[in-house]
């Protein structure tokens, strides 16, 4: 707000409920939020069941009519897997980055990356080798420009790494500026359009 953040307010129902729910990423558009909650069916690991290892999955929900959020779904696989962690959805709102203990992993918690076809499905998710370790990768952003990703590694440090080019998201264009009147520097309405020069 103008003078500082508001006093922070409870999410509510359906999203908030007596287990845990956290790393909450929001779409570009504001219609769409990602977060995890408890895995209740536990992992399909062998060797994390026998671990007894506590898990997430990623669940979505939608914004409603009324600007509420409806009740979340557990997103398919194979984005759900065995545990996963951080969502994280990209500017392109196709894009998904998320962090996931799944077989074949370099070590502990490595990043993963899946977009979202035409058709409404996941894409099988790539691992993302050029920043994962043997420690725990999590906690993606990505640069406006779209070619650094900024993570968190081995759950301290803040590191950067350049995106292959074939793994970077859909290129988005920002338009920042004010418009206002020449002579009282007041803002003024406007309707801004935005054309492809050659189509």
């Amino acid at each position: 707000e103008k003078d500082g953040w508001s006093v922070p307010q409870s999410i509510g129902a359906p999203i908030n409920t007596d287990s845990y729910e956290g790393f909450p990423s929001i779409s570009s558009d504001g219609e769409t939020l990602y977060f995890v909650k408890e895995n209740i069916e536990g992992p399909q690991s062998k060797e994390l069941r026998r671990e007894n290892t506590f898990c997430y999955s990623v669940f979505k929900s939608e914004k409603l009519s009324n600007g509420q959020w409806g009740n979340p779904t557990k997103l398919p696989y194979p984005i759900n897997l065995d545990c996963e962690k951080a969502p994280k959805i990209m500017a392109d709102s196709r894009t998904l980055i998320f962090s996931s203990n799944r077989p074949g992993g370099m070590g502990d918690y490595d990043m993963y990356q899946s977009t979202l076809t035409p058709l409404g499905d996941w894409s099988n998710p790539v691992p993302l080798t050029f920043a994962n370790s043997s420690q725990s990768d999590q906690l993606p952003t990505i640069a406006a420009e779209g070619d650094l990703m900024y993570f968190i590694y081995n759950n301290q440090d803040i590191y950067s790494v350049e995106i292959p080019m074939e793994l970077r998201q859909f290129v988005n264009n920002i338009v920042q500026g004010n418009i206002v009147d020449a002579d009282s520097k007041e803002g003024i309405p406007a309707k801004v359009i935005v054309r492809n020069a050659l189509t």
